[in-house]
């Protein structure tokens, strides 16, 4: 969905929003409100850890971490 169908939503009281594709959601992220929680629901590739960590600050989960490798990556980055 484009950012303005996502602050309509906001606008109504939705606070929650995911996304399945790393890119969409580090283009989405800040050009919305900080108070959204974002959800990745997507297939997470590990080189997309640090850069989704990065530009989404309000990342709120990462659904579907596929390996120890994967959650340990998104630990690390989360926590630096």
């Amino acid at each position: 969905m484009p950012p303005d169908a996502l602050l309509e939503c906001y606008a109504a009281g939705q606070r929650h929003f995911g996304e399945n594709y790393a890119q969409e959601i580090c283009d989405k992220a800040p050009q919305l409100p900080q108070d959204i929680r974002w959800h990745f629901i997507g297939h997470l590739q590990t080189n997309k850890v640090k850069p989704l960590i990065e530009a989404v600050p309000n990342l709120w989960c990462v659904e579907g971490v596929s390996s120890e490798k994967l959650a340990t990556q998104v630990s690390f980055w989360s926590t630096a």
